[in-house]
């Protein structure tokens, strides 16, 4: 099955599988330095045009993120993700780098904006039947900076939930073999949440989803659910 035929279908798309569980920072505490993050996660996409469902992919992806406090709550953030869908024939590869300032207001409440950069590479291949043509590659390369904000609650000691939003705009380069390459951008939201519970001083482990309604003005683009499980380390 194919999983894009349009350039505009495919930016909110880009735009979802860089940013998706791009979620949490710091635990509620000061003393803390770092972390280290490997997911497990799970993605669903709906491909729409003009407000429509015409395609639907499903993939699995791992994903592994640092986060280190360089000076007083500003934290640096690199994350990297890879994924493949053997029924599209595809995957994609994506990373990024998120420079975020924890505020703590209480024990229980905090918020960390943030801003960012991500890099996606998503590659399958498609048909196109109006011109005899079929399997054909088809690429996308985009670069994305992005804002964003998460808002921390603890309900008690070690256990906490995470709201996040950011908005992004991506500029996307799309080739098509045989058919040549074309240049187009976009922009649009994408909501989180995540739960963590603290096993240890040392160790978490957290559930995340996230959804993307991002679309063109033509109603191009996707509906987008994403999911994982973390195991973390902090240090």
């Amino acid at each position: 099955m194919a999983l894009l035929h349009s350039p505009k279908s495919s930016l909110s798309l880009l735009v979802l599988l860089f940013t998706v569980l791009m979620m949490g920072t710091p635990k509620l505490h000061s003393e803390v330095c770092g972390k280290i993050e490997i997911a497990p996660a799970f993605l669903h996409i709906d491909i729409l045009e003009s407000g429509h469902t015409v395609k639907r992919m499903d993939m699995w992806a791992a994903r592994g993120d640092f986060s280190y406090n360089v000076y007083k709550g500003l934290f640096i953030k690199p994350m990297v993700m890879y994924g493949h869908n053997n029924a599209a024939k595809g995957g994609i590869f994506s990373a990024g780098l998120q420079a975020s300032y924890y505020i703590p207001f209480n024990k229980k409440w905090a918020i960390s904006p943030g801003v960012g950069l991500g890099y996606c590479h998503l590659w399958t291949k498609i048909d196109v039947p109006d011109y005899n043509l079929y399997g054909l590659k088809e690429r996308f390369k985009s670069l994305s900076p992005f804002l964003s904000l998460d808002v921390y609650y603890t309900f008690f000691e070690g256990f906490r939930v995470i709201a996040s939003y950011q908005y992004s705009f991506s500029r996307t380069h799309t080739s098509i073999q045989m058919l040549g390459k074309s240049r187009s951008h976009s922009e649009g939201p994408v909501y989180g949440m995540q739960l963590e519970y603290d096993l240890s001083p040392n160790w978490s482990l957290n559930l995340g989803a996230a959804y993307n309604i991002s679309l063109t003005k033509e109603k191009h683009g996707i509906r987008g659910s994403g999911i994982k499980g973390a195991a973390v380390y902090w240090f």
